[in-house]
């Protein structure tokens, strides 16, 4: 790293936000006001699947005496953006050089394991100390995981190896890879143009991306733990080269990262006098040659006056470089894998020590041009300063960027002491739904999509579909509403409530009729047994346009178009002996089709007293015989039905046959 550096004309460090991007800000979560500002923050990170916690780790506690010998990790929460009371770690007898010190941190994969997992509550820190630069591993106060202290006793040395020439380029970032090998990036043993061509030497452990498996505990010793290669390492066992090695040619990488979706590694390797690089390693790779010392970003390194043999042969190409007129200390980031701001995910963001310019891109976009490395300064470190901070930029000193795990990223001002998250800039947002929902009129088992369109959407966007104002599951990120094979039971109005980063909106209500399709049903059994009588029918229909009544016979319907009518057979349906009375019911547009209920009507033998012609001896057959005796009754068909005897009137011999043929025999 470099001490800060202020642009000649802030202006020049100042650019617009990247084009058609969600417009971008930091907010400060600490100090928060009342809190102290920390001392050379550095970098900070989290248990994996601890979303509370964020360790930030100081470089040292104070400017002179034991405190500039003393590293420390506090713990800041992210719910209060507090830090909690104590620190978490410290750790002494540092060196005191402008880039020594406490400079990483790593929590084991198995971090959260159940006990007596030996992994439980163990984590792993990188600093500086007598010419040495160490890992070693230390576990919480009694390995338990929510413990907000560490066990200062459990320390056990990973490995140690000699930087004895010089205090510069230490490199310092540890991390945990997807295959759950321990990556730690180391400097090339410092000065300039690397004298000691650590960089190149594949025999020593400077300048280099080391990979080991530190799973198991390889030593009895208490305060040995010790380590593994592993075998995928390019250099493994009788191939020359350190065992421990997986990539070489690297200057000074400060502050790598892996992208948690793809396992890529990216990598910040600080230049000497003419470049700046971010170097790509695609997940799997091992054995990749960034260059150093012959090779400074794109350019031989004699550019910066190094006296080198210029050659590309076996060199990996960093993806991007920039020149020292940007800034003259590349600080590498994070891959946005967030929840918050959906169009930056694939996102990698970098920094600038020195000039404190801080740029992004996709690696998607390789090869990359300015047009596509947008620069987020005047976004994400404003001009606008609180009282009595140097000029330049608000944020000042870019030592890291930092990811919780959640995947959103914070931004850490090393001379400033202060950690910023980065968010969406919600200043003159507005969000609006210009196309709501429509209202559709559907029939029963149709598949029915409803959509929305939002206007002026800041970072992730989701959607809150509601029927009659009750909400339907969870927030979605969908603006589309899905209802296959609707009933309805589906029917009511429709609305979503879209929330961004910055607001919420109700769009106008859709109204969904569902119309059901038609059903019929002719009803019965049904007993007929005289011609020319009209016999009620009991049909019903279900979502009908229109009804009708059909015959097999000859018979008549009251009115074929209503459900509930009467047919009358006619003499040649007695005949036949049965017919079949058909209903149908005709659906309601947009449904089609037609549903159909038939019922057989078998004709039965009228009994001798069925004066009433219902085809049953009853009271009513009674009743109508009087009403015929006393001159109150004229129908004609229960006359004739009467008239036993056939003189064509009823009177007191009908009586005798009615009387004999109700009491039977």
């Amino acid at each position: 790293m470099r001490k800060l550096g202020i642009c000649a004309a802030a202006l020049a460090c100042l650019a617009s936000a990247a084009s058609g991007q969600t417009p971008l800000t930091t907010v400060r979560i600490y100090p928060t006001s009342g809190g102290s500002a920390l001392f050379r923050p550095l970098f900070a990170t989290s248990p994996p699947g601890d979303t509370v916690r964020f360790f930030v780790v100081e470089q040292r506690t104070g400017s002179s005496g034991v405190a500039a010998q003393t590293g420390r990790i506090q713990i800041l929460d992210l719910t209060t953006n507090a830090l909690l009371p104590g620190p978490f770690f410290t750790v002494t007898g540092m060196n005191t050089g402008n880039e020594e010190g406490l400079l990483g941190l790593a929590f084991s994969p198995e971090f959260y394991a159940a006990a007596p997992n030996p992994n439980r509550g163990a984590f792993f820190v990188y600093y500086t100390t007598g010419g040495n630069n160490r890992v070693v591993r230390f576990t919480t106060t009694g390995q338990d995981p929510n413990a907000n202290t560490a066990d200062l006793s459990s320390g056990q040395l990973v490995i140690e190896f000699s930087h004895p020439s010089f205090s510069n380029h230490n490199g310092g970032w540890i991390g945990f890879g997807p295959d759950g090998y321990l990556y730690i990036g180391t400097g090339d043993g410092g000065s300039s143009c690397d004298p000691n061509n650590n960089g190149q030497n594949i025999n020593t452990l400077l300048g280099k991306m080391i990979r080991l498996d530190v799973s198991a505990d390889q030593n009895p010793s208490a305060t040995i733990w010790g380590y593994v290669n592993p075998p995928t390492n390019p250099f493994f066992g009788a191939t020359p080269g350190a065992d421990e090695v997986l990539h070489y040619g690297l200057r000074n990488p400060w502050r790598n990262s892996f992208d948690r979706l793809t396992g890529d590694l990216y990598i910040g390797d600080v230049g000497q006098g003419a470049r700046e690089e971010i170097d790509f390693v695609a997940a799997g790779s091992s054995g990749l040659n960034f260059g150093w010392k012959i090779r400074e970003g794109f350019l031989c390194s004699s550019a910066s006056g190094c006296s080198v043999t210029c050659s590309t042969a076996g060199f990996v190409d960093p993806v991007w470089d920039y020149p020292r007129s940007s800034g003259f200390s590349v600080t590498g980031g994070y891959v946005y894998r967030g929840a918050r701001i959906a169009d930056l995910q694939g996102t990698y963001f970098f920094a600038d020590y020195g000039s404190a310019r801080i740029w992004t891109f996709r690696i998607t976009d390789v090869p990359l041009s300015p047009a596509t490395v947008p620069e987020r300064t005047s976004e994400l470190a404003p001009t606008i300063q609180p009282a009595g901070t140097p000029s330049g930029f608000s944020i000042a000193s870019i030592s890291s960027f930092a990811e919780d795990e959640s995947g959103e990223l914070y931004i850490i001002d090393q001379n400033g002491g202060e950690i910023f998250k980065i968010q969406v800039n919600c200043g003159g947002s507005s969000l609006t739904v210009p196309s709501p929902p429509s209202s559709q009129t559907v029939c029963t088992g149709s598949n029915v999509v409803f959509t929305v369109g939002a206007s002026g959407t800041r970072g992730t966007t989701t959607y809150q579909w509601r029927k009659n104002t009750s909400p339907l599951g969870p927030p979605s990120t969908s603006p589309t509403l899905n209802l296959p094979g609707v009933t309805p039971a589906d029917a009511g109005s429709y609305d979503v409530i879209v929330t961004d980063q910055c607001n919420t909106a109700v769009s106008a209500a859709a109204t969904l009729t569902v119309v059901d399709n038609p059903s019929a049903d002719a009803g019965g059994p049904y007993t007929m047994c005289t011609a020319g009588v009209a016999y009620p029918l009991s049909g019903s229909v279900g979502s009908a346009s229109s009804v009708n009544w059909t015959t097999s016979g000859t018979g008549t319907f009251g009115n074929p178009s209503m459900a509930a009518t009467t047919y009358t057979p006619s003499a040649a349906d007695l005949i036949a002996g049965s017919v079949v009375l058909t209903l149908s019911a005709n659906a309601i547009a947009p449904c089609t089709g037609t549903a159909t209920s038939p019922v057989t009507v078998n004709f039965v033998a009228r009994p001798d007293a069925d004066i009433t012609g219902d085809c049953v001896e009853d009271a009513a057959d009674d009743a109508a015989m009087v009403a015929l005796l006393l001159g109150l009754d004229f129908d004609p068909g229960r006359t004739q039905r009467a008239d036993y005897d056939g003189n064509l009137v009823v009177d007191g011999n009908d009586v005798q046959f009615y009387v004999a043929a109700r009491l039977g025999p």
